[in-house]
């Protein structure tokens, strides 16, 4: 089946998802640098930006496999509409790290990256069959997934907020994932 309509609504749901985490970014009042450095505001714009720091890096890591898909069979469509509907639950995750300070919280916002990285994965290996040259982007999409596994993992133990420390970190590796390493053309 053509890959088109699976792609064109990943793209428009990271797109609104990011769209929408970036209307709630804090605005200070007064709207001056005591308003913004004396309030609650810069916890809050932080976890909005690490928020669309993983979408877009996610968006951005996927992008070339993507792009070199030739079709999508019914697997690739159930991981995509996985892959969507977890992207969407990213400012939700978002919004409870700013309502609450439980544990649970921290790791329930870990978690819905770690279950993100995986459906993301498994879009890659369902692409994969089509295709078969995407190794090196799993193995960048495996990396970013055991920073954040990491991180969850010791966020169970101690330092509620690795778990939050550890997306940004992943998200940061999904921009420079990209540009590390052989290209999967180059092999």
């Amino acid at each position: 089946m053509s890959k088109n309509p699976l792609f064109r609504a990943m793209d428009v749901v990271v797109w609104v998802t990011v769209f929408y985490l970036a209307r709630q970014l804090p605005h200070p009042y007064p709207f001056a640098w005591e308003g913004f450095v004396g309030g609650y505001a810069p916890k809050q714009l932080g976890y909005y930006l690490i928020s669309m720091l993983w979408v877009a890096g996610l968006w951005f890591a996927l992008y070339r496999a993507r792009d070199r898909a030739e079709a999508v069979d019914h697997r690739a469509v159930l991981a995509g509409m996985t892959l969507m509907f977890l992207v969407i639950m990213t400012p939700y995750a978002t919004g409870l790290l700013l309502s609450s300070k439980s544990r649970f919280v921290y790791r329930f916002f870990g978690g819905t990256a770690v279950l993100t990285a995986l459906a993301a994965y498994g879009l890659l290996w369902a692409l994969e069959a089509n295709r078969g040259a995407f190794g090196s982007d799993r193995r960048k999409l495996l990396v970013a997934l055991s920073i954040i596994a990491a991180g969850l993992g010791i966020s169970l133990i101690r330092h509620r907020q690795l778990a939050v420390l550890a997306v940004s970190l992943a998200g940061l590796w999904l921009f420079v994932a990209p540009f590390v390493g052989p290209k999967a053309d180059e092999r």
